[in-house]
């Protein structure tokens, strides 16, 4: 987890910009695991949700997953229409629907730990990204199976963080 702030704290000093090195890591992407990494809500939630026990001392491990697919929206429609956020998710799947591709920072941001949450990226799309969080791998097995956590990102164009919803599901 010092590796990850480290990385995030040198890109945020010298500035992510299309013209730099790092022009092919999304800053949606950095803010989205500091997020992750820091909420306190969300990381009871994780704890609870995947049965996890950390002492005080030590902070919940994550690592990123080796591909980034394609996660749909669906299961935040209700929430996003009480918002007045236009998004369909049948409109969103047929708009932006990829196959899963390798994830060229994973290997940057992760660290290998049996008890780590895997941290499963979409491509951000617009000024959204939608993360699942497992502790397992879901990109290892052609079914999900077992509880995660959904989270949509909305930004606002400065890519600052604008809203967030978090589901609780169970793949099964």
């Amino acid at each position: 987890m010092k590796k990850i702030k480290a990385i995030i704290i040198l890109f945020l000093l010298f500035g992510v910009s299309q013209t730099s090195i790092a022009q092919e890591i999304d800053s949606k992407y950095l803010v989205s695991i500091t997020y992750i990494q820091n909420n306190n809500k969300l990381n009871k939630e994780i704890l609870k949700t995947f049965k996890r026990k950390f002492s005080k001392k030590k902070s919940i491990n994550f690592e990123i997953s080796k591909k980034i697919s394609f996660i749909g929206i669906s299961s935040f429609e209700d929430r996003l229409k009480e918002k007045n956020y236009l998004l369909n998710a049948d409109d969103f799947y047929k708009k932006n629907n990829f196959k899963p591709i390798d994830n060229y920072f994973n290997s940057l941001l992760s660290n290998y730990d049996t008890n780590s949450i895997k941290i499963h990226f979409s491509k951000p799309i617009d000024n959204t990204l939608i993360v699942e969080l497992s502790p397992r791998d879901l990109q290892m097995t052609s079914l999900k199976l077992g509880s995660v956590i959904k989270i949509l990102f909305l930004f606002t164009e400065k890519g600052l963080i604008k809203n967030v919803f978090m589901n609780t599901l169970m793949y099964n």
